[in-house]
């Protein structure tokens, strides 16, 4: 981890790798525009399912600090732990640090550091993706590494959890999955719900597919 402002410089300088990822931020009335949500929990899970890593937002892609306005570092700090917490699965813990960095014009600014602890088990995203850290980008992790990183963790790899890539989510009985679910939640969308429930997930490809146990309850 960055533990100095001399460590925080030297690796804005030398760039995004396996251990950091640059985020600027955009912000309107509401809260944070940019970026989605959707990339910040895949770069918090894959962090959590590498080495851990660190989120630096208020710097551009091109290692400049860009900095965020004060007023709203509530505002941002909140954003990233809701993300952490709900979007995350299991959730993730991260460490949030304020340092003040020039802009190349001379100037102050206000970064924040989120510190992503290496999971103790293997995470994934709200839409069931499993993502890893390589290099400076994030991958989607399936088949024999995703069983593999499952083992190294020491969680046993969760057959009845995986899709079926031969099915559809309309090879599920609705009427079966209403009746056992009852009526949905005015909080959550229906598909929000099945997913969350493990009845579907998205597949590298964002296609909706059933899983094992689904299919044996609800085909």
């Amino acid at each position: 981890m960055l533990k100095t402002i001399e460590d925080i410089e030297r690796k804005i300088l030398s760039g995004e790798d396996s251990t950091v990822e640059f985020e600027e931020i955009s912000l309107d009335p509401k809260g944070v525009r940019l970026p989605s949500t959707e990339a910040i929990e895949g770069e918090m899970v894959a962090f959590a399912n590498a080495g851990g890593g660190t989120i630096l937002f208020g710097v551009n892609d091109d290692g400049l600090v860009q900095g965020l306005p004060d007023d709203r570092l509530r505002d941002i700090e909140n954003w990233i732990i809701s993300i952490a917490t709900n979007n995350c699965d299991p959730p993730i813990e991260p460490v949030l640090i304020k340092e003040r960095l020039l802009r190349s014009d001379g100037t102050e600014a206000t970064i924040l550091l989120v510190e992503i602890p290496c999971g103790l088990f293997v995470h994934s995203t709200s839409s069931g993706l499993h993502y890893v850290r390589v290099g400076s980008s994030k991958q989607i992790l399936t088949g024999p590494r995703l069983t593999r990183l499952f083992q190294n963790r020491g969680r046993t790899f969760v057959f009845d959890e995986q899709p079926v890539f031969t099915a559809t989510h309309d090879d599920l009985d609705h009427g079966k999955l209403k009746h056992y679910f009852g009526k949905s939640p005015q909080s959550i969308t229906w598909l929000d719900l099945l997913r969350n429930t493990k009845i579907i997930v998205s597949t590298e490809n964002d296609i909706l597919r059933p899983t094992v146990a689904s299919l044996l309850v609800f085909g």
